[in-house]
């Protein structure tokens, strides 16, 4: 484990992405995961953050966690776009 020197800590790789500020090579557990919270207006671009999941507290359908594919956001509520 290390911090380099862009401030990112990488755990298990000495290789920087440049993406986050947190890497991990390997598995990773938790017992409690916060995800950031979003409106629909304030969503960050999907392009951003592939694979990334947050919550969107007004998705159509109800609040729901919400996953990038690289284009958009994808609620695991109904299956589209938010």
């Amino acid at each position: 484990m290390l911090i380099n020197n862009s401030g990112r800590l990488l755990v298990g790789t000495s290789s920087d992405s440049g993406l986050d500020m947190v890497q991990v090579n390997g598995s990773l557990q938790a017992t409690v995961l916060r995800t950031a919270s979003y409106t629909k207006a304030t969503v960050p671009a999907a392009s951003a953050y592939p694979r990334g999941i947050i919550y969107v507290s007004d998705a159509a359908g109800g609040a729901a966690m919400a996953w990038s594919n690289g284009t958009s956001w994808i609620s695991q509520l109904t299956n589209v776009a938010i």
